[in-house]
């Protein structure tokens, strides 16, 4: 059995490595303003992903590919001119990248929530802590802190969007 066997389990699996290995980088995109998700996920790392995991794909681990996914690459241009076997292949990767993709944009959607929901309970903390507050240093402090922290909602709003 190849390793695509078990496709839905494999395509979970490799989407949570992606999200695992890039989430500092996207998240840093984030706070920089970058809130556009696709074009984080697609602009080379998703294809160079899935092209190192295909390096010792077999015919047979492309049928199963194929004959396992709900959304089978049907672009014909992607493959036209290859001959069957590497037509097959092709037809397989483009498959497998799309749904690779979908589940790692589910992934990063529900992993930019989270971060959203924590920003948002530590917004309403400082906001509570402003309210109390006397010292006039820690009030700048704080309404400095709170600026960061709404900017930052508003760029996991704005990703979160883009998806």
């Amino acid at each position: 059995m190849g390793q695509f066997s078990n496709y839905s389990e494999y395509v979970e699996s490799e989407a949570k490595t992606f999200v695992d290995e890039y989430e500092e980088d996207l998240m840093s995109r984030i706070k920089d303003g970058d809130t556009d998700i696709h074009e984080f996920v697609h602009d080379y790392r998703l294809h160079e992903w899935v092209d190192n995991d295909f390096i010792y794909v077999e015919l047979i681990d492309s049928a199963e590919i194929l004959e396992q996914s709900d959304n089978v690459e049907t672009d014909s241009g992607l493959w036209e001119g290859q001959e069957p076997r590497e037509a097959i292949k092709t037809q397989a990767f483009f498959t497998y990248r799309n749904d690779l993709g979908y589940v790692i944009m589910d992934k990063i959607e529900s992993l930019l929530q989270l971060k959203l929901d924590d920003t948002t309970s530590i917004i309403e903390e400082l906001e509570e802590e402003l309210e109390t507050e006397e010292n006039e240093d820690t009030i700048v402090e704080l309404e400095e802190e709170l600026d960061e922290k709404r900017e930052y909602e508003g760029y996991l709003e704005d990703a979160i969007e883009s998806i």
